[in-house]
């Protein structure tokens, strides 16, 4: 995943950067989610952390950041705009990261759309993004690029895409635990 980077603004002496790297389970789960809907939207909460560190010089200060996405939780295939399956999958998704009571939060938000190249951010979706900055102001939006995702990859080395479950699953099996989905590891 290609650095974001956050200039200066005019005048200021100070530089931010933020680098983002995903986790080698984070990048299987996102694949599963999308592979196993491929003519559905998929949308997703992307889960980590942030390190930071400051170095500066006698004319500036550059700080940069590195947040790591550890693990996503795979919301919803159906109702992917602001529906009452969205907030209450939202809400149910963050108090289980707050019972977990670990350093990690939403770092940013996920999306693989149904048509193959489209890269566009739906309103609805950007609207949970700005208030994920709003509570983290380095979240991203991560938009899978569906032409890039060839079959003829190692996807099949990935898993099964049953395996993996998002909140409209659970809706129509309780069973499915699309909080962490235990059943996909590496």
């Amino acid at each position: 995943m290609a650095p974001s980077t956050v200039a200066p603004s005019a005048g200021s002496s100070t530089s931010t950067s933020t680098s983002y790297t995903l986790s080698p389970l984070a990048y299987v789960k996102l694949v599963l989610h999308a592979s196993k809907y491929t003519s559905c939207s998929v949308c997703g909460l992307l889960v980590g952390s942030t390190s930071s560190s400051t170095s500066s010089s006698t004319s500036s200060s550059t700080s940069s950041a590195l947040t790591t996405i550890t693990d996503i939780i795979p919301l919803l295939h159906q109702w992917t705009t602001l529906s009452p399956m969205m907030e209450a999958a939202l809400q149910i998704a963050d108090l289980h990261l707050q019972s977990k009571r670990t350093e990690t939060t939403f770092v940013g938000l996920y999306l693989a759309n149904s048509r193959l190249s489209d890269l566009s951010i739906p309103p609805t979706l950007q609207l949970v993004a700005d208030k994920l900055r709003s509570r983290f102001s380095s979240a991203v939006v991560l938009v899978v690029d569906n032409e890039r995702l060839d079959s003829t990859t190692q996807l099949p080395l990935l898993g099964d895409s049953t395996l993996i479950g998002d909140f409209d699953d659970h809706l129509a099996d309780p069973s499915v635990d699309w909080l962490t989905n235990p059943r996909v590891s590496l």
